[in-house]
């Protein structure tokens, strides 16, 4: 009977200190998805790219920014503040990441609203194509049940940069270009003609639908135009996608002009793209930019700040670039 005592009392504190452990790794657990938490509570897929942009766009003078530019790589790739600065005198800022999804776009709108003022925001339209995959279709029920409910597991990510500082987020090439990333490689694309007119729709993905029209209410909360654009790309677009973002503006009285179909752009698909259609090059950049610069400035009431002391480094910033070489 003792023998048996003895084991029940040791199974018994083994549960006990399984418990306290449990707990205490609860406790753990909700401190720490408190300190990883987002100010602003927002939804985010890639933290890393978002607090990247965060610091960036605060490391701006405060109140300086006319145009903020939203949307993945052809969002960077296409749209070159400093020479719509050099050519219209309006200042913008390119928040582009790689792969960007709609719920990080609003997160890093939210984000540069907290210092910046712009008049306009551009969201380059092939991110509205690009879903984050269904938790229900996930395998992991248990992990994607802690995601929903935990902190810490719903920022999984952002242990990564939580100790990292803001200034070395931003110590980067593209510093300087107010987030345009420059690139001269040359591979043609051959695939010829590819915006074939049709009554055909590729719909968009819901929770990207969802956080545009958040996106589109947010801007007129804060006197802000939203516009939709759509930067040339083979790769990418299609009339199918162009007529389902079309519908979507005309329904929702929001701007949009597909680049892909403007060819008083000149771009010349042998020499203009870095990677056969799916991204501009600098050259291409140039085309959008000198475009688009213009047809921001002609509809939207935008300062020129370029006799403006205050804006000296970005005079100097745009000379800099300029004159650099390719």
């Amino acid at each position: 009977m003792k023998k048996e005592s003895g084991k029940w009392k040791t199974t018994l504190k083994m549960a006990a200190g399984s418990v306290g452990f449990l707990a205490g790794l609860c406790v753990v657990l909700i401190l720490a998805g408190r300190f990883l938490c987002r100010k602003s509570n927002a939804d985010i897929y890639d933290t890393t790219a978002v607090r990247t942009k965060d610091a960036e766009v605060k490391n701006e003078v405060k109140d300086t920014i006319d145009v903020v530019f939203l949307g993945d790589s052809e969002c960077y790739s296409s749209f070159n503040p400093l020479q719509m600065f050099a050519e219209h005198g309006y200042t913008s800022f390119i928040c582009g990441t790689s792969a960007q999804r709609m719920c990080d776009s609003y997160a890093i709108l939210q984000a540069a609203f907290e210092t910046q003022t712009p008049e306009v925001v551009v969201l380059e339209t092939n991110c509205l194509f690009r879903s984050v995959k269904s938790k229900g279709d996930s395998k992991d029920y248990v992990l994607d049940r802690l995601s929903d409910h935990v902190e810490i597991f719903k920022n999984h990510s952002r242990w990564k940069d939580a100790f990292v500082s803001t200034n070395s987020l931003t110590k980067k090439k593209n510093e300087k270009n107010r987030g345009f990333i420059k690139r001269s490689t040359v591979k043609p694309y051959e695939g010829g003609a590819y915006m074939h007119a049709s009554e055909e729709r590729k719909s968009m993905d819901a929770d990207a639908e969802k956080y545009l029209l958040l996106m589109k209410e947010y801007c007129e909360s804060h006197g802000a135009k939203l516009v939709l654009v759509s930067s040339p790309s083979p790769k990418n677009w299609t009339y199918a996608k162009h007529n389902s973002v079309s519908d979507w503006a005309q329904e929702n009285a929001v701007t949009y002009e597909d680049l892909n179909l403007n060819d008083a752009l000149g771009i010349d698909w042998t020499s203009d793209t870095k990677d056969g259609g799916d991204h501009l090059n600098f050259d291409g950049a140039k085309k959008v930019s000198n475009y688009i610069g213009a047809w921001l400035s002609e509809n939207y009431t935008l300062p020129d700040k370029r006799k403006n002391p205050d804006y000296k480094h970005w005079n100097e910033d745009s000379v800099e670039y300029a004159a650099a070489k390719n």
